[in-house]
């Protein structure tokens, strides 16, 4: 039994190394025309919904089209499932600021709106890997090292 807590208390304390991965993608008008984007950001600690951004890659088509950046002067998501902000540059010149609630959304670039906003979230991909394997071999410590019996 005490082989399998302490499999469990190391699975566990693994768990704190994983980035969250968010997908987003919209699209909708505004002053200049439709705009829509798709792009992926990896963002790191999450307390209070306050993610620290470390990538962001897509495209966003429209007035600005270009390729997205993490805005080094802000480079915060907050996100508490429902709604939320973020920046970020199109070609590492152009700063874009987004905030959405349920499926709506509005840019400054300069304004743009509209009703297909969606995020999703999902670990990444390396890091379910890291922590499967992070728990097989523990396990089989586990089951090698012999365990000392008390008399």
């Amino acid at each position: 039994m005490g082989k399998l807590l302490y499999t469990v208390a190391l699975l566990l304390s693994a768990t704190a190394l994983r980035a969250d991965v968010f997908s987003f993608s919209y699209s909708g008008t505004g002053l200049l025309g439709t705009v829509s984007a798709n792009g992926v950001i990896t963002a790191s600690g999450g307390s209070g919904g306050n993610y620290t951004i470390t990538s962001i890659t897509g495209t966003e088509t429209g007035a600005f089209a270009g390729t997205m950046s993490v805005d080094p002067l802000e480079n915060v998501l907050n996100y508490n499932g429902s709604s939320g902000s973020f920046e970020f540059l199109i070609d590492g010149l152009i700063p874009v600021a987004i905030a959405f609630s349920g499926g709506s959304f509005t840019l400054d670039d300069p304004i743009e709106w509209g009703s297909n906003f969606k995020m999703v979230t999902a670990p990444e991909a390396g890091t379910l890997s890291l922590l499967v394997m992070f728990g097989v071999g523990v396990w089989v410590l586990a089951r090698k090292l012999p365990l000392k019996k008390h008399l």
